[in-house]
């Protein structure tokens, strides 16, 4: 606070008794006129220095509330640029029914507020980015007080999001199945801002979308593997009347399903069963291993049986099994294990019928040579290997098939962009148009749309 010297402005009467003062007490008077001197300085403060003498020297002054929520603008680029970081917390499920993704995540946002440089502002009136998920479903957004900090005028913010989000799967190779889940998320949805651009942490680099699911998150899922190495995070492709150029971040996190429980709790008690149907073809009457109608009576129980337990087994199993509107892998592999029981029923019912023709001809003294007993067992032979062979050739090439197309697709993913888009690093929007270090856009999925600056 600057000093100000004032003259005060004495009447008649007060120079009247001034000047006996100083007669008869010079310094008594003097002090006196220096306190009044003082007094009327005080009075002649203008408004700031009476609200700046409030204050020690070097304590910040306040900012009003009027500009502490004023949209902050660079003055040289004419935008605000909201720098992000995304942590996740904890992923609860996947549910492939409900095409969603239940789970927690943090979002850090900073940008800097060059007029509220070197004051003391009010955090409740302070201006906030407004951050919007455009695939949620059921979601609550719990964002804290920013922190300011006046030395440099930066503003921090930490947003708390829990619920769940959209996310459609592509099942037909489970459980062999890899897929993605997606956070799409921006700044100023549907608000027409011009100035807001949302871009990666660029301090923390390109490589930083490795730490968004931490090892404990990555442990925590029992069901899915999470491919660190491959999480990318991308530039939304505009959205007319939603979202800007520069204004939406997709986050996409690769997972992969962990087939063990399905293979080990399920399909191998399947199999099982399937391959104790396979004892019927040792169901035989006699040396000449004929099959009569007891010995049929006996093997069509037993394959009846089976079948019934695996039916009732997949209907007690059909919790751990996603109920969709077209084949998967796994139904494949359940109707080829039921078709396989099936199949040694026929073979029974056909055999038992070569054996009835044979019994008749020789009753009728008939030579008919298309029901020999050496052909019935020949055709029981081949049948009881044959049938196995085939069985766990087909089980097998399910198998294989399905992991296969999870490794081609696994292979697209890391030839394919990952880490942190060029474009997201950028310092600011003008350096993203010209940079042109954009990748694509992904509106659906398995969708690329190329992009240019």
């Amino acid at each position: 606070m600057s000093n100000v010297n004032v003259v005060p402005i004495e009447s008649k009467e007060d120079l009247e008794e001034s000047s006996s003062l100083f007669r008869s007490d010079p310094k008594a008077a003097t002090e006196r006129h220096e306190q009044k001197r003082r007094v009327s300085s005080s009075e002649f403060l203008t408004e700031e220095g009476k609200r700046q003498s409030l204050y020690k020297p070097g304590e910040l002054t306040p900012a009003e509330d009027v500009d502490c929520a004023q949209h902050p603008v660079d003055p040289i680029t004419g935008e605000t640029n909201v720098s992000c970081y995304v942590l996740v917390k904890k992923i609860r499920s996947i549910d492939a029914i409900q095409s969603s993704v239940n789970g927690s995540y943090i979002f850090t946002l900073r940008w800097l507020c060059p007029h509220l440089k070197g004051k003391r502002v009010n955090k409740e009136a302070l201006w906030t980015p407004t951050l919007s998920l455009i695939n949620y479903d059921e979601i609550e957004i719990r964002p804290e007080t920013p922190w300011f900090y006046p030395k440099t005028g930066d503003c921090r913010q930490v947003i708390f999001v829990s619920g769940t989000v959209s996310n459609e799967q592509n099942l037909r190779y489970f459980p062999f199945d890899m897929d993605d889940m997606k956070l799409l998320f921006v700044v100023e949805l549907g608000t027409g801002d011009q100035h807001a651009r949302l871009h990666w942490d660029y301090e923390r680099g390109a490589d930083s979308s490795v730490n968004i699911t931490p090892d404990y998150v990555c442990n925590q899922m029992k069901e899915w593997y999470i491919h660190r190495k491959l999480t990318s995070v991308r530039r939304i492709k505009k959205i007319k009347n939603l979202t800007g150029h520069m204004t939406g971040i997709e986050l996409r996190i690769n997972l992969s399903r962990r087939y063990n429980f399905y293979l080990t709790k399920i399909c191998s008690l399947l199999w099982l069963m399937t391959a104790s149907s396979w004892y019927s073809f040792f169901m035989v009457e006699g040396p000449e291993k004929l099959i009569d109608r007891a010995v049929f009576n006996e093997r069509l129980n037993f394959s009846a049986a089976l079948l019934l337990t695996s039916v009732s087994f997949l209907y007690l199993s059909g919790d751990s099994i996603p109920k969709l509107s077209y084949l998967t892998v796994f139904d494949f592999i359940m109707i080829h294990s039921f078709l396989c029981q099936f199949i040694v029923m026929i073979e029974s019912f056909f055999v038992f019928q070569m054996t009835e023709q044979c019994l008749n001809n020789n009753m009728n003294n008939n030579g008919t040579t298309w029901c020999d007993p050496t052909l019935i067992r020949l055709v029981d032979q081949w049948s009881t290997i044959l049938v196995p062979i085939s069985y766990i050739v087909v089980q097998i090439g399910f198998i294989v098939y399905s992991l296969y197309q999870r490794n081609v697709q696994l292979q697209k993913t890391k030839q394919a962009k990952y880490g942190v888009e060029p474009c997201l690093l950028c310092h600011s929007g003008m350096e993203e148009k010209q940079s042109g270090k954009k990748w694509w856009a992904i509106t659906t999925h398995d969708q690329l749309y190329t992009t240019t600056a």
